[in-house]
C-alpha cells in the first residue's frame, strides 16, 4: 500500500510515501492539523476530521480545527506531522498539541488539549464525516465494545431516517466502516479516552454526510486542566475487512461464551 500525506498549503506542503501493496491511501491535511479528506482509489473513506469545542446546548462552537480564524497552529520542525497552536474564540482559550504518524496503511493520531480558562461547554469531541453520496444505502458499519462484549451494526440509511442517530454509546472499542467499493476505514478508540460516540445522519441537518463524534469532555472545564487522546485509523482492503470482522465476532461469542460459563450456578448431582 502506497500511503501519502498532503499539507494543504504551499507552505506547508509535506508528502510521505510508503509502499505497500496495490492500494494507494491519501492522508489530506489542513495547516492547522485537521484531516480534510482520506482517500482510496478515488473513493472517499473520511473527510473532515478536526478538533471542536461546542458550546452549551450546541448553540455553535467556540472554536473548531477546521476554521483557521479560531485557530492559532503552528507545524513542527523538520517537517515531523506535529501541530502546537490554541483553539480560541469567545474569551475560551485551549492550548493543544496534535501528533500524526503514518504507519503503512494506517494513521495514528495523538492529541493533547489543555484549558487557559474556566468555561462550559456542551463537549470537546473529535469528529468526522462519510458523504452520504454514494453510500446512503450501501456503505454499511459495525462496531464493537470490548467491555460490554456488544457487537452493534447497520447500513448507513437510504433516506434520512425518523431516528438520526444510528449509535450512541458510552464508550466503544471499535467502528469499522466498508464503502460499497469493500475498502474500509477502521477507528480503534481503545485509547480514546472517551466519554461518549455518536454516530448520527446529519442529513437531520441539512448536511449530505453521515458523522462520527467522538467526546471528550463535556460540563466544565477548569483552567490547567488537561484532556488527552489517541487514535489509530487503518485502511483496510475488502478482504482483510472481512477478516477482521470476522475475528472480532468469533472473539466476542468466545468472551461471551466464558462469562456465561463462569456466571453459571453451581450445579450438584444430589444433596442428602
Amino acid at each position: 500500500m502506497r500511503t501519502t500525506v498532503l499539507i494543504s498549503s504551499a507552505i506547508l506542503a509535506l508528502m510521505h510515501s510508503i509502499s505497500f501493496g496495490q492500494l494507494a491511501v491519501d492522508w489530506e491535511f489542513t495547516p492547522t492539523g485537521a484531516i480534510i479528506s482520506a482517500n482510496i482509489s478515488g473513493a472517499t473513506l473520511a473527510q473532515n476530521l478536526s478538533a471542536v469545542i461546542v458550546k452549551p446546548g450546541w448553540q455553535g462552537s467556540y472554536a473548531d480545527q477546521l476554521k483557521p480564524e479560531n485557530v492559532k497552529a503552528a507545524q513542527g520542525r523538520n517537517g515531523d506531522l506535529v501541530w502546537k497552536g490554541v483553539l480560541h474564540g469567545d474569551g475560551v482559550s485551549v492550548a493543544f498539541v496534535q501528533k500524526a504518524m503514518v504507519k503503512r496503511n494506517e494513521l495514528l493520531m495523538g492529541y493533547e488539549f489543555r484549558s487557559e480558562t474556566d468555561f462550559a461547554l456542551e463537549t470537546l469531541m473529535l469528529r468526522c464525516f462519510l458523504p452520504t453520496d454514494g453510500n446512503a444505502g450501501k456503505a454499511r458499519w459495525v462496531a464493537f465494545d470490548e467491555f460490554s462484549l456488544e457487537v452493534f451494526s447497520g447500513t448507513f440509511p437510504e433516506k434520512l431516517p425518523e431516528r438520526y442517530h444510528l449509535l450512541t454509546r458510552s464508550n466503544l472499542s471499535w467502528l469499522m466502516w466498508v464503502l460499497p467499493s469493500g475498502h474500509a476505514l477502521l477507528f480503534d478508540l481503545r485509547e480514546g479516552n472517551l466519554v461518549g460516540v455518536n454516530l448520527q445522519d446529519d442529513r437531520r441537518f441539512g448536511i449530505n454526510a453521515f458523522e462520527l463524534q467522538l467526546h471528550l469532555l463535556g460540563g466544565k472545564w477548569r483552567a490547567g486542566e488537561k484532556v488527552t487522546s489517541k487514535l489509530q485509523l487503518q485502511v483496510l482492503p475488502e478482504s482483510e475487512a472481512i477478516r477482521w470482522e470476522r475475528k472480532m465476532q468469533d472473539a466476542i461469542e468466545r468472551e461471551r461464551t466464558i462469562l456465561i460459563q463462569k456466571r453459571a450456578p453451581l450445579r450438584l448431582n444430589s444433596v442428602k
